[in-house]
């Protein structure tokens, strides 16, 4: 007997394992390894969709086994490959099986979608009859008689072009096709395509030297029979990393390979996916959030199917199942979306680098300022780093100049930019030259406060400040997206003076307006595409000229290339040192970094005027210079003297519920319980440095559920071992440490802590 072992398509922790499942002899050619199948399960026998993780032989069974219904036909079967990752990802994150599951496989879309299908009507008679059946066709059947003259001439046509053509209706041609004369049959057709191929292919740039160099070093890993290869390009902004991904994927798709490349939002990197449809046409697929259902289903099939040999996509393109990879490519790799917060918690990059070794492809990551994990496996030597130290041609990096804004406010300037930024904004505008301001805050004010006790409006459903924003007057919790109206008297002390503290883009967008009255200005944050719409619109206004002045959020930072912006100024700079997460220093250099990186892409230099209070702080100073290689070493040594990654793992485990004590009595017994068993395996071992906490998360309570985190770090213990007591405790135990009330998480590697 052929048995199969399945996963129920049911996201719950109780039922999380496969099953076994008698494969009927009827079908026993038809289930796999990978099938997708229907069976029935629990007391009711009721209809449900499994995933065949493997099959295997025996010749009685231990008990009886119910039996698989059938397969699912619409839903392409997983590849070996594809079952594989599903199992590591099981194992790697803990996740639910059907999590894991879920990721890897085709859209929910996917086989609920109609596909789309032309109504063709052909001849059904010898053309030699024609004439005769028309003769016995009453006098008054005239559209009957058009439509067989019609198809005398041509046999068969689409019923759209015939309607129009004729100008008759559907019910003559059903009548023509009772009585046997003509055929009316449903044809499928490809979905639209989301892009036309190129009217002329664009032709490959010019490379430099650095960028010559940097392809030699790739393209012997491309080699046949090279062993997988993983490679850092480490190159400044503007440096032309985009073309040598183009010039690789396109000796990739010449080799009958394929090939991924994933960006950190696709909406945000119009001008790097226009490149590549420009290069390669059709062979391209998208994959990302802002398609319909159909749209996802239509590129999931083209994958499937081989016509797109090239996945372009955010963060779960990574699972795209093309056949024959080649090349996987992570730009911007240092980005947090790369990280999924929805478990399972993985990283595109954690999944690259084991789709690469498993299917024999080159692992590309690309950056101007790479993570500190990736860095440092460079120097290790676990992946090869190439590094592009120059702009092609003659562009150079932007002069950056440092502005301390306290200075400006003990020479009284309350303003939100600082003297020197507003002549150098009067300065572009004279020259009809473009400026892009950086605020990493969005709305109008961070929070509105009393001015006699201090007290501040909150969110009744979170533990967080409400945002004011000016133009529908509003309060608006940026967590949960509750709205109310903004206090006008203090319900503590009833003082009529209420503030508005702190400043937002909506603020400074104001400000811009009262002090450059003729500029046209334009906004990209949330708000401002709710208001205006896509952000295609946006910038293609900035792209045309439209918009002189640009304000915006770290959505300004990324993929823009605009040869007209000579000047960029940041204010607050120093804004996201202030989180209390260890990586604050290291996102700080980024996002300056990268928002530095939009200034002087055209023939003139850029200036960047960054204005900030901590003028001192290295990762400020390293901004300023440009200089990753200083930052790094700064930003290593405080990593290893506090046993941070990339020294030592973290793992997160979260704990939410609408009670709070309950929350909290479960974060702790959840905490006992790893310590005990940390120490019956090591009594030496100091628990105190392995489990830290549990203690309410930074943002206590969101959406009315309270929040608490334990963190672990693998001090004095070894990373499987702890991983296996989480695992024990956290996922076998569940049930008997962690109430139904409670939902508990885990991450591990966490890259957001608040």
């Amino acid at each position: 007997m052929r048995i199969a072992k399945i996963v129920i398509d049911q996201n719950t922790h109780q039922i999380d394992r496969a099953y076994d499942y008698a494969i009927p002899e009827s079908i026993e050619d038809e289930v796999m390894e990978g099938s997708v199948v229907e069976v029935p399960f629990g007391q009711g026998n009721r209809k449900h969709r499994g995933y065949v993780l493997a099959v295997t032989e025996t010749e009685k069974p231990k008990y009886r086994l119910k039996k698989i219904n059938g397969g699912v036909r619409k839903v392409p079967p997983f590849s070996k490959e594809q079952i594989r990752l599903i199992l590591w990802m099981r194992k790697e994150y803990a996740c639910r099986l059907i999590e894991a599951i879920h990721s890897v496989g085709p859209p929910k879309a996917y086989g609920k979608v109609k596909e789309p299908e032309e109504t063709w009507v052909e001849l059904r008679v010898p053309k030699a009859g024609i004439q005769g059946e028309i003769q016995l066709l009453p006098g008054q059947a005239t559209a009957q008689k058009k439509i067989l003259q019609y198809l005398e001439e041509r046999g068969k046509s689409q019923w759209k072009r015939m309607e129009k053509d004729l100008e008759v209706g559907i019910g003559s041609v059903k009548t023509l096709e009772k009585k046997g004369l003509i055929g009316v049959i449903k044809v499928s057709t490809p979905f639209p395509e989301l892009m036309s191929d190129p009217e002329e292919i664009e032709p490959q740039l010019m490379l430099s030297e650095e960028q010559q160099n940097a392809l030699v070093h790739l393209r012997k890993g491309l080699k046949e029979g090279n062993a997988p290869r993983s490679y850092l390009l480490h190159g400044i902004t503007g440096s032309g990393k985009t073309e040598i991904y183009l010039d690789l994927m396109g000796e990739v798709v010449e080799k009958g390979k394929t090939g991924i490349l994933l960006v950190p939002e696709i909406s945000l990197t119009p001008q790097m996916l226009g490149r590549f449809t420009e290069r390669f046409g059709k062979q391209v697929a998208l994959f990302h959030s802002s398609l319909s259902m159909k749209q996802r289903y239509g590129q999931w099939k083209k994958v499937e199917e081989g016509t797109a040999r090239i996945v372009i996509g955010a963060r779960s393109a990574i699972f795209a199942p093309l056949k024959n990879l080649g090349l996987i490519i992570l730009d911007e790799e240092h980005e947090t979306t790369y990280k999924s917060e929805q478990s399972p918690k993985y990283h595109a990059r954690e999944i690259a680098e084991y789709r690469s070794k498993q299917e024999g492809a080159l692992l590309l990551l690309g950056s101007a300022t790479p993570s500190m994990e990736s860095y440092y496996k460079a120097e290790k030597g676990e992946l090869f780093r190439i590094t592009l130290k120059k702009r092609p041609t003659m562009h150079q990096l932007p002069k950056v100049k440092l502005v301390d804004m306290k200075e400006e406010l003990n020479r009284g300037n309350r303003d939100m930019l600082s003297a020197v930024l507003k002549e150098k904004i009067h300065d572009r505008l004279e020259k009809n030259e473009q400026v892009i301001l950086f605020l990493n805050r969005r709305g109008y004010a961070s929070y509105i406060t009393c001015r006699k006790c201090g007290y501040v409006q909150t969110c009744g459903n979170c533990d967080v400040t409400m945002t004011y924003h000016r133009k529908n007057h509003q309060v608006m919790c940026h967590y949960c997206g509750k709205k109310s109206h903004p206090i006008e008297v203090c319900p503590e002390c009833e003082n009529e003076k209420m503030r508005k503290v702190g400043s937002g883009t909506q603020r400074l967008e104001e400000s811009i307006q009262g002090s450059f009255p003729k500029a046209k200005i334009g906004r990209l944050d949330t708000d401002a595409l709710n208001e205006q719409g896509s952000h295609e619109k946006i910038l293609e206004a900035f792209q045309s000229r439209e918009v002189e002045i640009l304000i915006g959020t770290q959505m300004i930072a990324k993929g823009l290339d605009f040869p007209n912006v000579t000047l960029v100024g940041i204010l607050s700079g120093d804004n996201s040192l202030h989180l209390p997460d260890f990586r604050a220093s290291e996102r700080t250099f980024q996002l300056l970094t990268q928002v530095s990186g939009r200034a002087g892409r055209g023939t003139e230099q850029g200036e960047v005027i960054l204005q900030t209070y901590k003028p001192d702080h290295y990762s400020i100073r390293a901004a300023l210079e440009q200089n990753y290689e200083t930052f790094y070493r700064q930003e290593i040594m405080m990593r290893e003297l506090f046993n941070y990654p990339p020294f030592k793992e973290l793992f997160m485990i979260n704990f939410m519920g609408n009670e709070e004590s309950v929350v909290a009595e479960t974060a702790n017994r959840v905490a006992e319980v790893i310590q005990y068993i940390l120490k019956s395996e090591n009594e030496k071992l100091d628990v105190d440095e392995v489990v830290l906490g549990p203690n309410p998360s930074v943002i206590s309570k969101i959406n009315r559920n309270y929040r608490y985190r334990l963190m672990l770090k693998d001090v004095g213990v070894s990373k499987s071992l702890l991983k296996k007591v989480i695992k024990y405790v956290c996922i076998n135990k569940r049930n008997k440490y962690v109430p139904q009330e409670v939902h508990l998480s885990i991450d591990f590697n966490p890259y957001h802590l608040m």
